[in-house]
């Protein structure tokens, strides 16, 4: 298990910046947070590439700022909007696959929407056979906003699509939702994948690791107790730190703590 840095931990600060932050920080590995249409273009991806080799930081998933428009996208009942959505993901995943990353992450349909599970998971795998396609795997996140912040509804989706279900937890999207992590983590079960980490306070669902109440030591048997073998990145809002010397200490903490449990 690998401990890296989003660079969503930064914005607004441009992507190409926030992802030498997190090589500045020495991160195992990233996921990149793709903040507009226009960087989602090879020439901009293999300046991302050519910016971090030899840093030792691998990137290992794809984040979109699209998240937002998926329900339009794949969840309505406008047939052409799905093809170009369709279309338009299918770019992303090549573009993911450029530079390396094994893992892209879904949003999906929001909690609102009016489609059977049925027609949800089979819409979800679509999407994954496209990525696929390009020799990336789709990744389902727990979203508060969306149907997947219920763990009755990620168990169904498992159910439903055996080992083309795979998932990205995400430990505050999870407080958000009214469910703890642990129950998410074994309604995700096998599917498991990547994981979103930060910490929380009474006052706050999103703080630096260390400056919380969650137990890191006792997350990380639990995952390796599990036969975990992904790889977990910071992801905090910027609004959590004040400059990137706070970011970095907690990084540290994270591995430090990693390490103490593998000893």
């Amino acid at each position: 298990m690998r401990i890296g840095i989003s660079t969503a931990c930064f914005y607004p600060e441009l992507t190409e910046k926030a992802l030498l932050l997190a090589a500045q920080a020495g991160a195992d590995c990233t996921e990149i947070f793709v903040n507009s249409d226009s960087e989602f273009s090879p020439s901009f991806f293999d300046k991302l590439a050519s910016s971090i080799q030899g840093s030792g930081m691998e990137v290992v998933s794809i984040h979109p700022f699209t998240s937002g428009f998926e329900p339009m996208f794949f969840f309505s009942q406008y047939a052409r909007r799905m093809q170009d959505g369709l279309a338009l993901y299918r770019r992303f995943f090549e573009l993911s696959a450029r530079i390396g990353a094994r893992y892209f992450v879904l949003h999906g349909a929001l909690y609102q929407v009016d489609l059977p599970d049925k027609e949800i998971f089979d819409r979800f795998r679509m999407l994954r056979r496209l990525a696929k396609e390009e020799g990336v795997h789709l990744l389902q996140e727990n979203v508060a906003r969306c149907k997947s912040r219920s763990p009755d509804f990620i168990r169904r989706m498992r159910a439903y699509l055996g080992e083309e279900a795979e998932f990205v937890l995400d430990t505050k999207q999870a407080l958000r939702s009214g469910v703890s992590v642990e129950e998410m983590r074994l309604a995700m079960g096998e599917g498991l994948r990547h994981i979103h980490i930060s910490d929380c306070s009474d006052q706050k669902d999103c703080v630096l690791p260390g400056q919380g109440k969650l137990d890191f030591s006792a997350f990380y048997r639990t995952l390796l107790a599990a036969g975990y073998t992904g790889d977990m990145v910071l992801e905090v809002y910027r609004d959590s730190f004040s400059v990137p010397g706070e970011l970095f200490g907690a990084y540290r903490y994270l591995k430090e703590t990693l390490d103490g449990v593998c000893l």
